[in-house]
């Protein structure tokens, strides 16, 4: 994070000057943040716009004003919230609101509260610059054209008809809002940045709950996937000893197999005990995903109970070329980088585990790796250890 910080403060160097000196007077607004950026960049961009910015979509309604004073007091700056919205279920466009940041309500007039309530709170703020609303218009039934979302965001339909509740909302609300912007004042000891609440590269915790007995997975009954990047490929499939999958590791990322768990099947795990059989010497990892998770950047993650859809890697290992056990303690966890949630609450909810998958490092050419076996296991007392 701290490089990252470094290329950043070169990135907005650049790009400010150039932006100075081609359009004198403009105020540089920052890059837009899909949500909260690392410490380090955050801090070198402040160091060359004028303002930061960031995308904010709530659920809830309100704005995460914690979050957003610790932005304000990490960089000096004003902040501007550059998209938040809401989509709902009854809408003129026959938008399914299948996809697109999960921000969906039932009605309309749900919309028109929640803009009131979030933009109401936000521009109270100090330091608060304004906040665009996403979008103008509805996004097309069938999806736009280069990634299919297909959601209610617009204060218009497709036909350009205003959604009156919402319009409403926002002309009552930014007139409060202008009205009372000279009277906003700033706290006299101002806002502190808080490391802890900001969950940067802190330590994995996990989640308890009630496990008292270990829960052995039941392999043949799960779904099954194989990802591979470019050069790489597998099979895996069900065989009565376990599940068998063959590989050959070429360039790029390599690939992994991924079994859907069971919702709910594994609350108070501390631990995962794998029994395997790989090539001597050959190197693998494991990663436990919470359900929502996807591919970084987006908006929202959203599991089946409340899961934030992070992803988490553990430790390497190396074949034996026979039969071994591994155990692998949970708590362990790292974050991987580039797989889920990067703004979450770096916990591994055990209740909410949507994956387990077996990761096979790139460039190790052709092979085949049995999973046997795989149970998750409960703390364990003093007398049992």
């Amino acid at each position: 994070h701290e490089w990252a910080g470094v290329v950043a403060d070169r990135y907005f160097e650049i790009c400010c000057a150039a932006v100075r000196r081609h359009a004198p007077g403009k105020l540089v607004l920052g890059s837009r943040h899909a949500g909260r950026p690392p410490a380090a960049v955050a801090r070198a961009e402040a160091k060359h716009t004028d303002a930061v910015s960031i995308n904010h979509y709530r659920p809830e309604g309100d704005p995460d004003l914690g979050m957003l004073r610790s932005l304000h007091a990490l960089t000096g700056k004003p902040v501007l919230i550059t998209e938040f919205s809401w989509r709902a279920v009854a809408n003129r466009s026959g938008n399914t609101n299948a996809k697109g940041a999960e921000v969906t309500v039932p009605t309309q007039t749900d919309r028109a509260d929640r803009y009131r309530s979030f933009v109401g709170a936000w521009m109270t703020e100090p330091y608060a610059l304004g906040a665009h609303w996403f979008q103008f218009h509805d996004q097309p039934a069938d999806g736009r054209a280069f990634d299919g979302e297909n959601s209610n965001y617009g204060i218009v339909d497709t036909a350009d008809r205003p959604y009156e509740e919402l319009v409403a909302a926002m002309t009552e609300t930014n007139r409060a809002v202008l009205a009372g912007v000279e009277n906003r004042w700033a706290p006299q000891e101002g806002y502190a940045f808080d490391p802890e609440a900001w969950g940067e590269l802190l330590p994995t915790r996990v989640d308890g709950g009630s496990m008292a007995a270990p829960v052995r997975l039941d392999l043949p009954s799960r779904p099954l996937v194989v990802k591979a990047d470019t050069g790489c490929s597998g099979r895996a499939e069900v065989r009565p000893e376990g599940i068998l999958l063959s590989y050959q590791s070429g360039g790029g990322w390599g690939l992994h197999a991924d079994l859907a768990l069971p919702p709910g099947a594994f609350s108070g795990a501390a631990s995962l005990r794998l029994a395997v059989r790989g090539p001597l010497g050959k190197r693998f990892r494991v990663f436990l995903s919470e359900s929502g998770d996807g591919p970084p950047g987006r908006q929202t993650y959203q599991g089946y109970s409340g899961a934030d859809g992070e992803s988490f890697e553990y430790a390497a290992f190396t074949a034996s070329g026979g039969r071994q056990e591994i155990t692998i303690p949970l708590e362990s966890a790292g974050l991987r980088q580039y797989w889920g949630n990067q703004r979450g609450d770096r916990r591994l909810s055990t209740a909410d585990l949507g994956t387990l998958s077996i990761f096979v490092f790139p460039n190790q050419g052709g092979g085949e790796f049995l999973l046997e076996s795989a149970e998750f296991l409960p703390p364990t007392t003093p007398a049992q250890q």
